[in-house]
């Protein structure tokens, strides 16, 4: 009598679960960078919605272009560059 023997290999696959992670928003992602001592993230939003009024091209800066633009539309320019020269 013979008898065949049979190898089977089991593979198991073990994966560690974690708590997922706090949903951060994108937007608040992107405010970290400005965040200081002392502002809270909603206020630093809305001086970033207030800057990005002014900075037209989006630089990140706010040229003298974009000041003096900003400030022709607000109706101040005849004042305002008259008394700077």
């Amino acid at each position: 009598m013979s008898r065949a023997v049979t190898k089977t290999t089991v593979t198991a696959t073990v994966t560690k679960t974690t708590a997922p992670a706090p949903a951060v928003s994108s937007a608040n992602a992107a405010l970290q960078k400005y965040v200081r001592p002392g502002l809270a993230l909603d206020q630093i939003s809305k001086l970033k919605d207030c800057f990005d009024m002014f900075d037209y091209d989006r630089s990140g800066n706010i040229s003298p272009f974009e000041l003096r633009t900003t400030v022709k539309m607000l109706g101040k320019a005849h004042t305002y560059f008259r008394s700077r020269g």
